[in-house]
C-alpha cells in the first residue's frame, strides 16, 4: 500500500470497491510502466481479492535494448491476474514502414485488446446478475410450493 500511494500520490483516495474489473496497460520498455503495473496490481490483489484484475504489458522493441524485461515480466506474471502480452516486434512487419504507422497499428492492438476484456466482464456481469435473478425466482418458487403443501395438508 505504501509503494503504491507513493508512486501514484494518493492516500485513500482510490476506491476500486463497485468496479466490475481492472485494466491495467503498461510498457516494458523501463519507465513507469512496469512499477506502476507491479504495484498497483499488489496492491489489488491484496486489497480487492474479489475483483478481477487485466494487466496489459506491450514489450519493447529489440532496438530499445532492455536486458532486464523478460526477468520483470516474469515476476509480475507470478502474480496471479489474467495477463495480456503485446510483442511490439509482431508489427514490425514491413521494414519500409513509417514509426508512427507502426506506433498506432501496436495502440490499435491494444484497444482491441481492452474492448475485449470490457465485452467479457459485461458477458461475465449479465451472467452473474442472472444468476442471483434465477436464485431469487427458484427460492420463491420453494416457498411458494411449500406454502401450498401446507395448504394441501391442511386442506385434506
Amino acid at each position: 500500500r505504501n509503494n503504491f500511494e507513493t508512486i501514484f500520490g494518493v492516500k485513500g483516495v482510490v476506491n476500486f470497491r463497485n468496479a466490475d474489473a481492472v485494466i491495467l496497460i503498461g510498457s516494458a520498455a523501463g519507465g513507469m510502466g512496469m512499477g506502476g503495473i507491479k504495484e498497483t496490481l499488489n496492491y489489488l490483489t491484496q486489497n480487492y481479492k474479489n475483483i478481477p484484475v487485466y494487466p496489459i504489458v506491450v514489450l519493447p522493441f529489440r532496438m530499445e535494448d532492455r536486458p532486464l524485461w523478460r526477468e520483470e515480466v516474469s515476476k509480475l506474471m507470478q502474480i496471479k491476474a489474467n495477463f495480456t502480452i503485446i510483442n511490439n516486434e509482431q508489427f514490425v512487419n514491413d521494414k519500409k514502414a513509417r514509426f508512427i504507422d507502426v506506433l498506432d497499428n501496436i495502440n490499435m492492438n491494444v484497444a482491441r485488446k481492452v474492448m475485449e476484456i470490457v465485452q467479457r466482464v459485461k458477458t461475465r456481469r449479465h451472467e452473474v446478475f442472472a444468476e442471483f435473478i434465477n436464485s431469487i425466482y427458484e427460492s420463491k418458487f420453494a416457498e411458494n410450493l411449500n406454502q401450498f403443501e401446507l395448504e394441501y395438508i391442511r386442506v385434506s
